[in-house]
């Protein structure tokens, strides 16, 4: 390319002549040699691939988030649906139990693998029922006997005043009311702290009706007092 100003030839790279420094002007027309430089291309493949994580981690955090609302609605089935108690309590006696008793007595259920006692001698003229374990340490009697010939009070305050000076502890007696009649509850622990818990029953006016249910397991003498029926 040759400089308008001294007439020196430059190569079509510069911009300035390099004998006098004039800026070159390139002439309409003059076609330069030099090879246009590309543009760059626009990384069209790295977009595709940003695009698929992105897509990629929105499903992963769907699928994360539909489970854990599964997780939620099982949780909630399940506490729903637990009735026999839920904080951890054993499953109940009735569900593997015997029906022991009789019209006279009451009824009861008491786990299958429970016996009947023999009868102790001096207690022929009292309707008695009484149950227990292979080692004795939880069973359940029931009686029915004369309220005037009872050896335990048949007076709520008077019980209590009665097992207090027996040594029993953790006393409580109150008044409810069984099969539809009008009966006093006792609760309390023996000198050996065993659990003690049962009924006296006022069916009529002669006759009183108990149940006591004694052991070392509260959830069984619990379970077990109360199926006590007199119907």
């Amino acid at each position: 390319m040759k400089c308008q100003n001294c007439g020196i030839e430059n190569s079509e790279k510069n911009k300035f002549c390099s004998n006098c420094g004039t800026t070159i002007i390139k002439e309409e027309g003059q076609v330069s040699n030099q090879s246009p430089v590309p543009s760059p291309k626009k990384n069209s493949t790295g977009l595709k691939i940003l695009a698929i994580i992105i897509a990629l981690a929105l499903v992963t955090c769907g699928v994360f988030l539909v489970l854990s609302i599964i997780k939620g609605n099982d949780n909630n089935t399940g506490s729903g649906s637990n009735t026999t108690g839920g904080n951890n309590k054993p499953t109940s006696v009735t569900k593997n139990t015997q029906k022991v008793g009789n019209s006279k007595v009451g009824y009861i259920y008491v786990p299958s693998d429970w016996k009947e006692d023999e009868m102790p001698s001096g207690y022929d003229d009292i309707e008695m029922v009484s149950y227990s374990d292979a080692s004795e340490k939880n069973g359940a009697v029931l009686t029915r006997e004369p309220i005037s010939e009872m050896d335990i009070p048949t007076d709520k305050d008077a019980l209590w005043e009665d097992l207090s000076t027996y040594g029993a502890t953790n006393i409580e007696v109150k008044n409810v009311t069984i099969s539809g009649y009008k009966a006093i509850q006792a609760t309390y622990y023996d000198p050996n702290l065993e659990l003690y818990e049962g009924y006296i029953v006022f069916k009529d006016n002669n006759y009183g009706y108990i149940i006591m249910v004694s052991g070392q397991d509260a959830t069984t003498v619990k379970d077990v007092l109360n199926t006590y029926s007199l119907n």
